[in-house]
């Protein structure tokens, strides 16, 4: 770096007195030197030259040498006056202090500085006077000192510029710096004087870098999570993740970027979707997390678990969806259940055809005996005694048929629905001991023997729980089906769930939830302590 003063004190960064630029010092420094001239002067010529001619020359002399400093000093004089009255001229002196950035003036023809603010010294942590009189290009470090020229042409022709580029502090480092030049010209168009402002770009560019690693990171994040995301403005995709064209088959972002919502939902629920998508631009609620059904590129639907949040970005409020594909993971709890039914019905019919028909072969045999005996004059306690035992087995056969009728019911499908329900809810009443009513509306033909199964099933499991644990006196089904659309609710009077209990916990709950899942339904358990337990199923938004 070059120096920037004019003495070794000033190129260590010292601050120099600049008593030769003062008015007051310039007169009385005049002055004396000036009357110290006359009198050596005079005695000089006097002592040294004898002839009167040459005395008269050595006068003359000495009157034009005085004429000649004069002016020099008068020209310093006015040079410095006019600096400062330029800077009055052209900043009021308080906004030139004061200003919170850079602000520099050079000369025109010598491109070297006249006056700096104190910000500007500040920054490049120096004084403001060692700045005098300083060539432009000190400012720049070497390999930037083209940035200087083009500002310079720059101004030269448009008589505006700005540029960004570097400037050195007194210490050697460097920091960045943005710079808006114009050029201040005199009456004939002559370019006198330049001005620049100069601002400091150092904290602006160390938040743009913490900007571009934040978003950097969270770029990172969002393409590398292990759920599917995408980022929507309106219905329009705008980003997604790695996950989310895997998911969705897609082989490079730009086959999902700029893309509808619309075309990743099967067309049945694609209206649903569309109201979802308005009632969220109006209020920007979040949507919990759910199941629902997806479409991939290639035409396959899915199974999937979602959520969608919103997320500001400029001012637009733009949707945040998070989706897993759960496809595997339905199939594996539909194939649970499955198995599971099918071991129901084994274990149903394996009692149907073992242990009820062995109990009914002992019930014949022990009224048999109970019949030979009678005949027989057998004493009447004796008597009493077998019809007893006999009574004890035709409860038992009573009990294996039930629970192989509930193993194992009769093929249910839409058309048995009804009368399936109405036999549990009979069966219900007499295992339990307290009333079961069935209320059915609505035509349940469009429902397939899965759905019909399932939702017997269900019904059974939310009556089996209320007969058992809920301590209650009634308990009402209700189901009600609009074409594929349907509504199931069990409710009881008993004293509810605890507030502590988890809502899923228990075993039958949770095959409950699998099970409305295959049929696309939604399961939910409502309840009011002290006041009953109702479990809900339902599917697209029909109501008992």
């Amino acid at each position: 770096m070059k120096a920037l003063p004019r003495d070794a004190r000033n190129a260590r960064g010292m601050a120099r007195r600049d008593f030769a630029w003062r008015p007051s010092t310039m007169v009385a420094a005049y002055a004396a030197a000036a009357s110290l001239w006359i009198l050596v002067s005079d005695r000089i010529v006097r002592v040294s030259v004898g002839r009167p001619g040459l005395a008269e020359t050595f006068d003359s002399l000495k009157g034009l040498a005085f004429v000649a400093i004069t002016s020099a000093v008068l020209y310093l004089l006015l040079r410095h006056l006019g600096r400062e009255a330029l800077a009055r001229r052209v900043l009021p002196t308080t906004v030139f202090d004061s200003a919170g950035f850079g602000i520099a003036i050079a000369d025109a023809r010598s491109n070297r500085l006249i006056a700096v603010n104190r910000a500007f010294a500040q920054a490049r942590q120096r004084q403001a006077g060692e700045f005098a009189g300083l060539p432009l290009a000190v400012l720049f470090p070497q390999e930037r000192q083209g940035d200087l020229q083009r500002l310079l042409d720059g101004i030269g022709v448009g008589e505006h510029g700005v540029i960004d580029s570097e400037h050195v502090r007194a210490d050697g480092s460097r920091f960045p710096v943005r710079i808006d030049a114009t050029v201040v010209r005199d009456a004939e168009g002559t370019a006198q004087h330049r001005i620049a402002f100069v601002f400091d770009l150092s904290e602006s560019r160390a938040i743009e870098r913490a900007l571009a690693d934040s978003e950097r990171r969270y770029r990172d994040l969002f393409n590398q999570s292990p759920i599917g995301k995408l980022v929507c403005d309106g219905e329009r995709i705008v980003m997604a993740n790695q996950r989310a064209l895997s998911m969705f088959r897609a082989g490079s972002a730009a086959q999902l970027v700029g893309r509808s919502l619309l075309d990743l939902v099967p067309e049945a629920r694609r209206a649903a979707v569309l109201e979802r998508l308005e009632r969220f631009q109006a209020t920007g609620e979040v949507l919990p997390l759910q199941q629902d059904r997806a479409r991939r590129l290639d035409g396959q639907e899915i199974d999937i678990e979602l959520t969608a949040s919103p997320l500001r970005e400029g001012g637009r409020r733009l949707l945040h969806v998070i989706v897993q594909d759960v496809s595997e993971r339905r199939a594996l709890e539909r194939e649970v259940i499955e198995i599971s039914t099918a071991e129901q019905a084994r274990i149903g019919r394996e009692i149907h055809d073992g242990i009820c028909q062995q109990l009914l072969a002992i019930d014949l045999m022990v009224l048999g005996l109970e019949r030979r005996l009678a005949r027989g004059g057998a004493d009447a306690q004796t008597l009493e005694s077998l019809r007893q035992v006999a009574a004890q087995i035709e409860q038992a056969l009573a009990q294996a048929r039930a629970l192989a009728n509930g193993s194992a019911p009769v093929h249910i499908d839409a058309g048995s629905l009804r009368t399936s329900l109405e036999a549990m809810a009979a069966s219900a009443s007499s295992s339990h001991g307290l009333p079961c009513v069935l209320e059915f509306s609505g035509d349940a033909g469009a429902l397939d023997q899965v759905t019909a199964t399932h939702l017997y099933r269900i019904a059974q499991e939310a009556v089996v729980n209320a007969a058992k644990h809920a301590q209650a006196t009634r308990i009402d089904i209700r189901f009600d089906a609009q074409g594929a659309a349907f509504g199931l609710r069990v409710s009881d009077d008993g004293v509810g769930l605890p507030d502590t209990a988890p809502a899923w916990g228990h075993l039958g709950l949770s095959i409950m939830r699998y099970r409305a899942r295959i049929i696309g339904a939604s399961l939910s358990v409502v309840s009011r302590p002290g006041a009953g337990t109702e479990v809900r199923c339902e599917r697209a938004g029909a109501a008992p």
